[in-house]
């Protein structure tokens, strides 16, 4: 029962301890989208790290999860009427 005890205690303190590194990235990629879109100078403390943050805003927003272009557009590779296309006799 100690050993349970012992574990779930380590998972709880673990799991707040990555909530808190997302939550504290979270917010700096906020200051960061605000200072480009006010087009304000980068936070002092952000200068070093904008870049980096700068370029996983761009992978952030919530547009074409779980589409691809392969699935939508049909290649020279692939047989007429593959992807829904009629075959011309």
């Amino acid at each position: 029962m100690l050993r349970r005890e012992a574990r779930l205690r380590r998972e709880y303190l673990y799991r707040r301890a990555q909530e808190e590194s997302q939550r504290a990235a979270q917010e700096r990629k906020d200051k960061v989208r605000r200072a480009l879109q006010e087009n304000r100078l980068i936070p002092t403390e952000l200068r070093r790290e904008a870049l980096a943050l700068q370029g996983s805003l761009e992978f952030d927003d919530a547009g074409g999860e779980g589409k691809c272009s392969c699935q939508l557009l049909p290649t020279a590779l692939e047989p007429a009427g593959f992807h829904g296309i009629p075959q011309t006799p």
